[in-house]
């Protein structure tokens, strides 16, 4: 039973990753914009999680169905190499949320240290690690031991000082929750799994950890990641984009007129219908504070009022409500 329910979210986990990065895909060229760095950050980040989960579905096969324990050395370095990547992919999603610009030294220090952990880790995978993932020189198992922990309490310093920028930032509600929740849950599995590592490195669970049933919850983690953010961007951005704007855009030509209708009937101030624009065209905090020379202070506080104004919480709503509005009915309306 236990290696059933492994099994079925390990193939779930990579359908929703195969999900949501046809979603991104689809965002990208309706809107036109490869340039989103958000997006883009966000596809690589799922892009990766798919890889980590497909190559532990390989590692499940071999030793649950055809029992065979032995990894080759490739096996693990790609098994390191996807971990450390994980880790900074969700990094660098943290920083196109966030100023990366404010915080580029963070970025460089989590870039830095990726580095240095997959050096590390291709030199005591090929010359000292064996195929259970062992290492029997015991010098060298404690000196990886203690880079292993030093590495995972950088990383997560690194995620959690990048989240709490986030969550401060970010106006957008969904935007807080999808960086909580899978912050939280990549912490936990680093932790958890730098426990396993520990064993493995020691020998303590022989040929297979999953033989004697170790509690595994990489299977659980990358399902809750993968749905986190499949919620994140049909919310964020595909919903609105493909969702009621064919039958209300064709009705207005110019996105500009609408907008300014919009901004009237809700009497923006000229900065936030500027800011309504960029937000609308899927610009982060950052984005628009460079390309109306303010602090994404000022940003924060003229999206505050926006929504206010326009009855809204999200950044999702503020586009399904601009692509939804029929400025004809509304004139006849008037009249």
């Amino acid at each position: 039973m236990y290696i059933n329910i492994i099994f079925a979210l390990y193939i779930i986990a990579m359908l929703i990753s195969l999900v949501c990065l046809v979603f991104i895909g689809l965002i990208l060229v309706r809107k036109n914009d490869r340039e989103n760095k958000i997006y883009i950050s966000v596809r690589r980040f799922a892009s990766v999680v798919l890889l980590t989960d497909l190559l532990y579905f390989i590692f499940y096969y071999r030793e649950v169905v055809s029992r065979d324990y032995e990894l080759a050395t490739p096996f693990r370095i790609v098994d390191y190499l996807l971990c450390d990547f994980l880790f900074f992919c969700w990094i660098l999603v943290l920083a196109n949320i966030i100023n990366r610009d404010k915080h580029k030294r963070v970025v460089q220090a989590g870039a830095a240290v990726t580095a240095v952990r997959i050096i590390f880790s291709l030199i005591i995978t090929i010359v000292f690690m064996g195929q259970y993932y062992n290492i029997d020189n015991p010098e060298v198992r404690l000196i990886w031991m203690v880079s292993e922990a030093c590495f995972i309490l950088i990383t997560a310093l690194i995620i959690i000082y990048c989240s709490i920028y986030g969550i401060i930032e970010s106006v957008s509600r969904l935007r807080r929750n999808y960086i909580i929740v899978c912050s939280v849950l990549l912490l936990f599995w680093s932790v958890l799994q730098g426990i396993i590592d520990m064993g493995l490195f020691a020998g303590k669970y022989g040929v297979s950890a999953w033989e004697v049933e170790t509690p595994d919850f990489t299977g659980a983690v990358l399902f809750l990641v993968n749905l986190a953010t499949c919620v994140f961007v049909f919310r964020e951005d595909f919903s609105p984009l493909f969702f009621g704007e064919d039958v209300y855009v064709a009705e207005s030509a110019d996105i500009d007129e609408k907008l300014d209708f919009i901004a009237a009937a809700h009497k923006l101030t000229v900065r936030e219908r500027e800011v309504l624009g960029l937000v609308y065209m899927g610009n982060t905090n950052p984005d628009i504070a460079e390309a109306l020379f303010i602090s994404v202070n000022t940003v924060k506080k003229h999206i505050r009022n926006i929504y206010e104004k326009l009855d809204v919480k999200s950044r999702s709503e503020v586009i399904h409500l601009i692509n939804a509005r029929n400025i004809k009915n509304d004139e006849k309306n008037r009249i």
